[in-house]
Order: structure tokens, then sequence, then C-alpha cells
């Protein structure tokens, strides 16, 4: 798409704010929300003082933290991956910082990112299609005797690519592993001969020496001369290992058999099986920099055993006895399952350690106990497209991928969750309608992306009725302007607040309506737009193409244009039958539109491919289409607060708050202030 047309003019309210899910009750106990829901691969911490985190999920973006971990929010400006992992903190200077772009196949904005201001900012070093959908090793690893004063940091440093085990077969990624050097600060690569059999490696370097540290399932490995050559000292198929900058002469892996120490880099090993040391799967293991008697792992018995009981071990005692530790999950809003986690430690608080179990947890007592830290982070996946109740829009349900999902009474602000599936750990919704406190409906469907069926409640979630209705079209929910009693999702039509369900012809998707009258637009299998004036009962034919694929629609009440996106291209038509107008638009794969309710020549777009990020994902135009400004945090654009917005599906505006809500597939739900009505002025 061109860019002529980007002015990228801002206003004082063009700051994007987090819409966590989080009920009443949870802000009455002093909780702020943050729900997480999506797999984080990796979470680091400063090295020096212990104030600056990083955390990167499989699909869901990166987060960053400034006060320890205690808050969290998105580090994705000039980022354009879909996940991160494997972070590291140059220790000759932490505003230098490398990271990883993963996702869940190998796009080819995965690889190797660099920040230069802890995170706030990122630029693509080297891109390649490498998959590491859910590699959580150390991969990087800084040279800290190879300071350089022209690069500002450390000179030296080494990246592990990943092997088969983090490769997931993926046919459409690309692979090359072993170990890979730079000597300009990360900025330019080559792989190291020889060291194809170190995939999937744990890698790190001394202190010191300035030796390089091989951990990986072919064994131990090390170079004194970085890279030059490698010496094997040992075969075992290591789990885990981790090292640590006050004891650089350590080196601490995981087996089946047991904790293996050496404490002279590699020269010797010591087994050591404490009391309590779990044996199906012991992973994941990471020692206290402060004091290295006090350690954690998981016995990661999905992986080895094929169960979902995968415990959190903790020793004080440097590994002699172990013990079971408990996370504290009141504050979650979703369900707190099991999951592979990630540990790190604090570098100046010996009983401090941060931990991925579904959600950020902090352990304050070295361990035994993990407590919910999660605020800011935002991960749910909505499902399917919602609608603000279109009478009162203090209501509104939002559907979950994974989660069930629930619904707001006041505005988007707190939120109940509904357990639709009934099962424990969440379940797969799309698309809804809440009519009031009590009654609200979606689509269930019995796994991802599976054909869904109706799903009622009548008394605020208590009881679930799973009906055998099919839903058909798209998850898209609409109301009536001035009947309350009628609601769509897909083509099923309700005509008494949610009583009783009946299916609709000629209409599998109501996307949008006159807010000044009765008159319902939608699509039927996509190609054709239809509209309606007798609340969905029959419905007329506005627009067809052969081909066609029909995003989304908007209505311009008070100019009489009908906006649409068909495959990712912008147009609108007057109801006079002529021909539509193509709009330009400088970005790509629109998917979603919406007008300001009070002054609709102002345009929202959203923009995703649910890969790329570094196009703008949310767009605005003050002259009905002519002139756009990107609404993404841009390097440089002198905004403030955090980047929200990206990855998005749908949007729409709140007409009674003036709020634009986002919802972004795996980054949950954002929302930004309505820019004044009069801006066109």
């Amino acid at each position: 798409m061109a860019n002529e047309n980007l002015i990228n003019r801002y206003f004082e309210t063009d700051v994007w704010e987090p819409v966590p899910m989080i009920s009443k009750e949870l802000i009455e106990k002093g909780y702020e929300g943050g729900e997480g829901c999506q797999a984080c691969l990796y979470i680091v911490c400063d090295p020096i003082d212990g104030t600056h985190w990083l955390m990167g999920t499989d699909v869901g973006g990166m987060y960053r933290s400034d006060d320890g971990g205690v808050h969290w929010t998105p580090s994705s400006i000039g980022y354009e991956g879909c996940g991160c992992t494997s972070f590291a903190y140059d220790p000759n200077n932490i505003d230098r910082v490398l990271g990883l772009g993963v996702n869940s196949w190998g796009c080819p904005q995965n690889g190797i990112y660099m920040s230069t201001d802890r995170g706030v900012t990122w630029n693509a070093i080297m891109q390649t299609r490498n998959c590491g959908f859910r590699d959580g090793r150390n991969q990087f690893a800084f040279d800290e005797t190879s300071y350089d004063e022209k690069i500002g940091g450390s000179a030296i440093v080494y990246w592990a690519r990943e092997g088969e085990q983090n490769h997931w077969n993926r046919s459409d990624s690309e692979n090359n592993p072993g170990i890979y050097k730079s000597t300009d600060g990360g900025y330019t690569w080559n792989k190291l001969e020889n060291t194809e059999m170190m995939g999937d490696a744990c890698i790190y370097v001394h202190k010191e020496k300035g030796w390089l540290f091989v951990v990986c399932p072919t064994g131990f490995y090390r170079s004194k001369d970085q890279g030059a050559s490698f010496e094997k000292l040992r075969d075992d198929n290591f789990l885990f290992a981790d090292c640590i900058r006050s004891y650089p002469d350590r080196i601490y892996a995981t087996t089946k058999e047991g904790l293996v120490i050496s404490y002279d880099c590699g020269d010797t090993f010591t087994v050591l099986k404490g009391e309590g040391y779990p044996d199906c799967y012991p992973t994941k293991l990471r020692v206290s920099p402060v004091n290295p008697d006090n350690m954690v792992l998981q016995d990661d018995r999905l992986t080895g055993c094929g169960s979902w009981s995968i415990p959190v071990y903790y020793t004080n005692d440097g590994g002699k006895s172990w013990h079971e530790s408990v996370r504290n999950a009141e504050a979650s809003w979703v369900p707190a399952n099991n999951d592979q986690v990630k540990f790190y430690w604090s570098p100046v608080d010996e009983n401090k350690v941060l931990v991925t179990w579904c959600f950020v947890c902090a352990s304050n007592d070295a361990g035994k106990t993990f407590v919910w830290q999660n605020a800011g982070y935002n991960g749910l996946c909505p499902g399917g497209y919602v609608c603000w109740n279109v009478n009162d829009p203090r209501y509104m349900e939002i559907s979950s991928q994974d989660y069930n999902g629930g619904y707001t009474t006041d505005h988007g602000k707190t939120w109940i969750y509904v357990n639709w599936s009934g099962k424990e750990w969440g379940g797969w919704t799309y698309g809804g309608y809440t009519f009031n406190d009590d009654v609200t409906f979606c689509g269930l469907a019995d796994r991802m992306f599976g054909e869904t069926k109706l799903a009622v409640t009548r008394d605020g979630g208590k009881t679930i009725d799973r009906t055998d209705m099919d839903i058909h079209g798209t998850s898209i929910s609409c109301g009536v302007p001035g009947n309350e009693n009628v609601a769509f999702l897909g083509d099923v039509v309700t005509r008494d607040m949610g009583k009783t369900f009946e299916y609709m012809e000629g209409c599998n998707g109501v996307r949008t309506y006159d807010p000044e009258g009765r008159t319902l637009f939608g699509t039927f299998w996509d190609s054709t737009i239809v509209m309606s004036n007798d609340e969905g009962k029959t419905w007329d034919k506005v627009w067809f193409s052969e081909g066609a694929r029909i995003f989304d629609l908007a209505y311009d009440h008070k100019n009489g244009y009908l906006y649409f996106i068909n495959w990712g291209g912008l147009n609108r038509m007057k109801l006079d039958g002529s021909e539509p107008e193509v709009i330009s638009y400088p970005s790509k794969h629109a998917l979603s539109i919406c007008l300001d309710p009070e002054n609709p020549s102002i345009i929202y777009l959203a923009c995703s491919s649910h890969a790329e990020f570094g196009f703008p994902n949310i767009l605005r135009s003050l002259d009905g289409g002519k002139t756009w400004t990107v609404l993404d945090r841009l390097p440089n654009d002198n905004r403030t607060g955090p980047d929200g917005g990206k990855q998005p599906t749908q949007i729409r505006i709140n007409p009674a708050t003036r709020e634009l809500f986002v919802l972004c597939g795996c980054r949950g739900i954002w929302k930004i202030k309505c820019c004044p009505s009069d801006a066109t002025n």
C-alpha cells in the first residue's frame, strides 16, 4: 500500500490502555489484573540490580518490567515477530539486549532482534525462519571479558540455534543447528565450525575467563579459545543447565539420575540425588546467584511421562533435599492451569525468584510459595467477534479461545467469568451477545476452531444451557437499535431476549447497523452484502462479487456510505447500486473497520496478518480515508504509554464511553480514546 497519505496527526488522548480481564471482587482485594493466557517461553532479569525484566511468549509478543517484575507492559515497538524467547542483557551495558523472535511456524519475521534501550524499542538484526515454538533455553551468552569501547558493551556474543528437539519438525521453517558467534556486539553472525551436534544447547560464558560452556542433549562441551575449538568433557543427556556470574567456575545441570554439579569449569562433576529429587523429567533448573543453596526446577512429567501433573520443586540446602512448591493463584481471572514453567532469580535478593507458571508468579521465600504477579500482562485470545449491546453499551460478551470468556456490565471495566464448557481448565467459545446482568449467549465449540453450538445462560453464568443448535456463518453478533429483545449470532436469532432461538435466512453474519434507525447490514457466505429493514426477518442483496471475501462492514449514517473490507481492500459505496470506490491506506491485511458514531468521517481500521507486525496495525483517518495516522507506537513518535493494538482481529467503539476497543488475537484487549469528534475541523 502507498504511504503518501500517511500524516500521523496525534492528540493528547492517543494513549493505549490495557483492558485486563478482572472482576469487581479482585479489584476490591487490591489486584490490578493481567490474565496472561499465552505460554511464556523465557523470563530474564538484568544481571546488575534486578530491576529490569523481560518475558517472552510463544505467540503473544514480549513484555518488559522496570519495577522488579511487579508490573508488565508490552515490549514491541519496532519488533516484527509474533513471539520471543531467550533474552540476554549485556552485563557490560544492560541497555543492550538480544532477543530471539519465534512463532508456531517459521515465519520470516523470526530471528535475532536487538534493543539498545532495555527493551523499549527493537531492531531486527538477522531474521531467520526458525521455529522455536516451545523453546525455553538459555540461547544467548555475552562474553563479559570482551568489552569494546566503540560498541559500548561486549564485542563477543554467542547464539545456540535450535536443533530437532525445539524445531517441531516444521516443514515451513528452516534451521541450521549449531553455535553462532558475533564479534561486533551482536550485529553480524557466523556459525562456528563443527558445532552441528550442539543444537538445542544451553550456553554460558565464564565471567572472568571468557570460556564458553555448551550443555546440550549430546553432552557437555567447553571452549577455551572463543569457539575456535571445543573439547567434550561429558556424555550425559543433560535436560537443562544453569551457570551463575557470582560463582563462574560452577556448572549446574539436571539429569534423571540426579543433580550434576561441577565446581571447576567442567573438569570434574559430582552427581547428587537428594531426598525428594524428582526423577521423571527434572528440568528448567535455576540457581540463585546470591545463595547457590537455593534452587528451583520443574518435574516436567508432561514431556517425560505424558502426565499433566508437572509440579515445581525447590531446595534451600544445595540439593540435599527437595520439596514441592505451592502456587497462590487467587488473583487470576482465568483458571490456574498447569504449565511448563521458566524461572529466573534476582541477582541481589537470595529469596526472590520469578516463574512463568500459567502466568507470572513471584516467590519471596526462596521458592517455597509463588504468588500471582501478572499485572499488565494481557494475553486472552478473543474468540470470534464482539458487539456492544446496541441499546445498552454497558454490556458485551467476550468469548475466548482456550479460556471460555465472560461478559462485562460496566463498559469493560470489570468482567464476569463464565464456565461455558463446564471444563475446569477452560473451553473454546466464539462470538456472543449480552442482554443484561443475567442473559448472555455465545457459540461453544468442542475443539479449537471447531463447529460451534449455541450456549445460553439466563442467570448470570450459574447454569448453562448447552444446546445442539449449530451456528453457521461468521461468529459475529449484533442487536437491533430500539428493540432490546432481538440479537443475532451467525445465522441464529432470538426475538425474546434469549428465551428461544431460531435460524434466519439470507444472512449469516449481522455486522453493523444504522444508529439512527433499525437498518441492519450483514453478509451472506462472505461474498454477498445484505441489508434488512425489518429486524432481520428478511434480507435484500446490496452487493455481490464472485470470489469476494467480506471481512467487515461499517455504515456512515450521516453521509449514506457503506464501507466494507474485501480481501484486505477498503471500499465504500452508496446504497443506490453504484460501483464501490476503492480507498487506499498505508498498510495491508485490513480485517476490521468502525466509524466514529458522532462523526463518521473519522474512520478506524485494523490490519493484521497474525505474524507480521512491522506494518501499521491500527489506523485512523479524520477525512473519510484521504489521509491516515498510525495509532501503533512507532520509534521516536514522542508519545507516551505502552504499545497497544497489536495483532488486531476486530475493532469496535463503545458509543457511551467513546473508547475504541481492539481485540488483539493472542495479545488480549486494548483500548484508546476516540479523538475529539470535531477533529476534522
